[in-house]
């Protein structure tokens, strides 16, 4: 599987917690890479790489990489960068640790990454490093809990880290982990022209026998959409993010089921288990205009603190997930 990755375009390795694993996958595909089949280019949305957990402040795996990387980084890591640096780049991106810069590693040795705060600017960060090689694989660290790292198009297959640090009960780490993977592999719709324009240059669009569609008029206005529905229609389309409230309001109209309810990726979808539950059996199908590709799930079964959990809960995810389930720990 590994290999499929490196085959990839672009690569976001995403967890749902901290402590889930991520830089050590990272770390086993960089080693993956190493006869250099492909040049790697590493950034971060978010801090990775430093020696102790800002949060946890138990000991964390650094990111090692091997001569000729492309790395991303905001300028106040430079020095704690452990390599010769060929700096090919001062990007005019900001960060809160100064501007990005890009360089090359001229030896093998430790990184820090911290790239761009916003999908935006990392979208304008991988089209410069497309720039200076356009055939490199970008692999983008995602951020503690934002599955939105992987989304806006902004990588080509996705890495979805889980484990026991996301929450002591097993039980709940795999309904939390299963939802994920759910969003990810939310259907792809097919829109008509006409309502592709409507969805396209609104905030929302409804859809059925005609075509409604237009702006909010305030932040979570919701309310707009739903006091248009008709039991006719087919469809409602939300350009933008789709969070937890708005969920909790549209499932408050008694009347609203049957419906397709379509985000632009499975990334702006934020629910829990019980509202997406809510969904199902009101019939409100959740469907997304651009696909994610959910290229393998990973598991850490350590714990910062207590336990963690056995043999088992691989072997659970394993059967209940269709792609790849690899424990990162004894890779």
């Amino acid at each position: 599987m590994p290999n499929r990755l490196l085959q990839a375009e672009s690569v976001a390795i995403v967890g749902l917690e901290k402590n889930t694993g991520k830089t050590t996958f990272l770390n086993y595909l960089i080693e993956q890479n190493r006869a250099g089949q492909r040049r790697l280019a590493l950034t971060s949305i978010g801090y990775d790489g430093e020696a102790t957990d800002l949060v946890t402040k138990t000991a964390k795996p650094r990111i090692y990489v091997p001569g000729g990387t492309l790395v991303a980084t905001a300028r106040r890591l430079m020095k704690r960068c452990q390599v010769e640096k060929d700096i090919l780049l001062m990007s005019g991106i900001p960060s809160a640790l100064g501007e990005i810069v890009i360089f090359k590693t001229l030896d093998d040795g430790f990184v820090e990454l911290a790239g761009p705060g916003t999908i935006e600017q990392t979208k304008l960060l991988k089209t410069m490093i497309q720039q200076l090689d356009r055939d490199a694989l970008m692999i983008v660290d995602g951020a503690l809990s934002r599955l939105s790292s992987a989304g806006h198009g902004l990588a080509e297959k996705i890495v979805l880290c889980t484990g026991a640090s996301v929450h002591p009960d097993q039980a709940t780490v795999i309904q939390q982990t299963m939802l994920a993977v759910r969003l990810l592999q939310l259907p792809v719709v097919w829109l008509e022209d006409d309502v592709m324009q409507a969805f396209t240059n609104n905030d929302y669009v409804i859809a059925g026998e005609d075509i409604r569609s237009g702006k909010f008029a305030g932040p979570l206005e919701i309310s707009q959409i739903l006091q248009a529905v008709k039991k006719s229609d087919d469809l409602i389309g939300i350009n933008g993010v789709i969070t937890q409230a708005m969920m909790n309001e549209i499932l408050s109209y008694e009347d609203l089921e049957n419906i397709r309810l379509i985000g632009q990726d499975p990334t702006r979808f934020f629910l829990d288990q019980a509202t997406y539950d809510r969904l199902v059996r009101r019939n409100i199908i959740l469907q997304v205009l651009q696909s994610s590709e959910l290229a393998m799930v990973v598991v850490n079964p350590y714990a910062p603190k207590g336990p963690g959990f056995g043999p088992d809960f691989l072997e659970t995810l394993t059967k209940l997930i269709t792609v790849d389930v690899i424990d990162v720990r004894r890779q």
